[in-house]
């Protein structure tokens, strides 16, 4: 009930594979949350895709807020772990039951949208449109179980929206949701 807290364990290597040195007794990851959620998108888990939580933030002895010290971070093992998903500050989203995760550059107008079909351990770019855009978020359906996606966000001065659908990649939809451990589940405990 909040009795015992400690820190979060850094990750040892980036998302480029280099070492990540700081003193071991201020080296820990920080995340943004809710209560500064202008500034950059906070942790975000959805019940439907057990284990997966996303966050924004940075490694060292205290939370930071320059655009260059903030990255994007991913657990997979419901926070016991973290790993460096992508260089810099991304708003992100859950689809697929965790299958599916989409982000784009939530600092910088952008043109592309990043995607991993294997819960972030790998990433994928592609182009959204010939013009950036500042994005303000990504949205799916109410329990993050599409493979479809809304990212809204603004060109200038006008509202843009564009619908993303992974469907057409023709990636497996994750079975066996009621019971995980199964020869034909893709889920497991």
């Amino acid at each position: 009930k909040g009795g015992v807290w400690s820190y979060l364990k850094a990750p040892k290597v980036d998302s480029v594979g280099a070492p990540i040195n700081c003193p071991k007794n201020k080296c820990w990851l920080h995340l943004h949350g809710v209560t500064n959620f202008r500034n950059y998108a906070p942790f975000y888990s959805t019940e439907t895709a057990v284990g997966i939580i996303m966050g924004t933030g940075n490694v060292g002895e205290s939370l930071r807020f320059e655009e260059d010290q903030v990255n994007t971070y991913i657990s997979r093992d419901g926070g016991l772990t973290w790993f460096e998903a992508h260089k810099g500050a991304f708003v992100y989203e859950i689809g697929d039951h965790g299958g599916l995760l989409v982000m784009a550059d939530d600092v910088q107008r952008t043109k592309q949208v990043v995607f991993s079909w294997d819960e972030g351990a790998s990433w994928y770019d592609f182009d959204m449109t010939g013009e950036s855009l500042e994005v303000d978020n990504i949205v799916t359906g109410p329990n993050s179980t599409s493979t479809s996606f809304l990212l809204y966000g603004t060109r200038d001065s006008a509202a843009v929206m564009y619908h993303l659908d992974f469907e057409p990649l023709h990636q497996k939809t994750c079975t066996g949701v009621f019971g995980p451990d199964s020869v034909s589940a893709d889920y497991e405990t």
